[in-house]
C-alpha cells in the first residue's frame, strides 16, 4: 500500500508550484494582485504563530485581518502582533454549534475539532463555532482566507464555495491523516474540482516531506 506521503507527493506533482514573483508571507504565498487589491482577510488556526498574517501587514498596512481561533494562546499571540489583526474567540464547523476541541500536544499549541485515535488526548475543552454563513453575518466579507484548521479543511472550503463569496485567493493545510485515508484523497480531489470549476487555479503553496499538503487557489483575474 502506498503510503500518505507519497500520495501528497503525487498530487503536488501534478500542480503548479506557486509562481516565483508571489509575495512569501512567512511559510505561505500570495499573489501579487491580490496583495495589492485585498482589502479584508480571515485567517482561520493561530496558535503560537502570527507571522503570516503581520508579514500581509507588511505589504499591505490597509488590510484588516480577522483571527479565528478560540484558544488563550492564540488570543496572547494576536494581541502581541500589534494593530491590524483582530482577534475572535471562534472555531469553524458546518454545524454553528458548540464543540469539543482537542489536543495531544503537551504545551497545548495545536488543537482540532476532530478528536485523535492515535494519540492519547492531553486536554479538552468545549468552544463556539459558526459556519461560514454566520461569519459573514458577523463580519466584513473576506478577500483572502487563509486556513489552518486541523483536519476541517474539506467543510471549510466546500462552506466558502456554497457562500458564493469569491474571495480572491484561499490558501491553507491539507491535512490527510485524519480518518479514513481513501476518503480524505477523494475529498482533496473534490476541492480541486470544485474550486477549478468556480474558475480557481490550483497551485502547490510549497513542497512538503509530510502527510499533508499546502495549496493555493487564486481566481484566474487576480493572476
Amino acid at each position: 500500500m502506498r503510503s500518505l506521503n507519497t500520495r501528497c507527493r503525487d498530487i503536488e506533482a501534478q500542480l503548479p508550484l506557486a509562481p516565483v514573483d508571489w509575495l512569501k508571507c512567512q511559510q505561505y504565498h500570495i499573489a501579487p494582485q491580490v496583495m495589492q487589491a485585498m482589502t479584508e482577510a480571515w485567517s482561520f488556526g493561530i496558535g503560537k504563530d502570527a507571522r503570516h498574517e503581520s508579514w500581509i501587514r507588511q505589504h499591505n498596512p490597509l488590510v484588516n485581518i480577522q483571527c479565528f481561533d478560540p484558544t488563550t494562546l492564540s488570543m496572547h499571540t494576536i494581541a502581541q502582533a500589534g494593530a491590524g489583526l483582530q482577534w475572535a474567540p471562534i472555531a469553524y464547523h458546518p454545524t454553528e454549534t458548540e464543540c469539543v476541541f482537542y489536543t495531544t500536544d503537551d504545551a497545548r499549541r495545536c488543537y482540532s475539532l476532530i478528536k485523535p485515535t492515535h494519540t492519547a488526548v492531553v486536554h479538552e475543552h468545549t468552544v463556539e463555532c459558526a459556519d461560514i454563513y454566520t461569519l459573514l453575518d458577523r463580519y466584513a466579507k473576506p478577500n483572502y482566507i487563509k486556513f489552518d484548521v486541523e483536519g476541517m479543511w474539506y467543510e471549510l472550503v466546500c462552506d466558502v464555495l456554497r457562500t458564493g463569496v469569491r474571495p480572491y485567493q484561499l490558501v491553507g493545510e491539507f491535512e490527510m491523516y485524519y480518518g479514513n485515508a481513501d476518503q480524505q484523497f477523494d475529498r482533496l480531489h473534490t476541492v480541486i474540482k470544485a474550486t477549478q470549476e468556480e474558475g480557481y487555479t490550483v497551485f502547490v503553496n510549497r513542497l512538503l516531506h509530510a502527510e499533508m499538503l499546502e495549496l493555493a487557489f487564486v481566481r484566474g483575474d487576480m493572476w
